[in-house]
Parts: structure tokens; C-alpha cells; sequence
């Protein structure tokens, strides 16, 4: 894919499985076989699509309105890097730390690696700390 429509990509997998939370239609977007460099909390050891799907399942529950904005998207061959912020309001409990009820935004960054036109590498950076403080788990 030529880089402007990997750029397309990103943003359509973001929405779709993220932000409208379609996680049955994960594998049309992310490859069985692909490699997650940096485990989500919870899914290390866990095939992609099955770890990717059960903390997404997660947070959707602990934050029931979290959507990504897409801040940057770059892409160059077939990496795209992306800035993102999660917004949402912590209702739920979340790795295992109880319901605050506040409102968060968090800093992400991520890159993935595209093939035959699905995600084939993951590498990603959310900014836990600053989440973990917002929900009151740390000082």
C-alpha cells in the first residue's frame, strides 16, 4: 500500500475497533500471526487478536465513553506512527483499581508495521502514569 493510504488505514482501524469498539472485526484489520512488541497489561503471552480483544473489552467496561483523537499520523513505507489521546470517565474498575469517576486523557503512541493490509508489528506507548494518577491509584 502506498503510504498515503496506509495513513487511511490507521485512522479507519482507530475508529473502527477503538473508538466504535468493533472488536468482532478485528481480524480484518490485524493479522492472526502478528507481533505485539509491547504487550497491553494483562495480555502478555496471549495470542494478538485474543489479547487485544480482552483489554479492549476492559476498558471499554472501565471506560464505557473512550474514544481516541487522532492527533499526528505519519507513515513512511509500511510503518505508520501515530499521536493519539484517550479521553474518557472512569466508571468502571480498571486493572483492578475501583471506579473514581474522572475524567481522563491519556497521551499515546504507537507504530505499527502493515503487511498484506492488515497490522503485522505493534509497538506502543501509552502514558499509564499520568493515567494512573488522573484515576487516583498514585500520587
Amino acid at each position: 500500500m502506498a503510504e498515503a493510504e496506509n495513513k487511511d488505514f490507521f485512522r479507519h482501524y482507530i475508529e473502527v475497533i477503538f473508538n466504535e469498539g468493533a472488536h468482532d472485526r478485528l481480524a480484518e484489520f490485524v493479522a492472526a500471526d502478528a507481533v505485539d512488541h509491547d504487550p497491553l497489561p494483562g495480555t502478555e503471552g496471549m495470542p494478538i487478536l485474543e489479547g487485544l480483544a480482552s483489554f479492549l473489552d476492559m476498558r471499554r467496561q472501565a471506560f464505557p465513553d473512550f474514544k481516541y483523537t487522532i492527533e499526528d499520523v505519519l507513515a513512511e513505507g509500511d510503518k505508520v506512527f501515530g499521536r493519539l489521546v484517550m479521553h474518557g470517565t472512569h466508571t468502571g474498575a480498571f486493572l483492578g483499581i475501583p471506579a473514581s469517576g474522572a475524567t481522563v486523557e491519556m497521551k499515546v503512541m504507537t507504530l505499527v508495521r502493515l503487511q498484506d493490509g492488515k497490522v503485522a508489528e505493534h509497538w506502543g506507548r501509552p502514558d499509564m502514569v499520568s493515567l494512573l494518577r488522573q484515576i487516583g491509584a498514585i500520587k
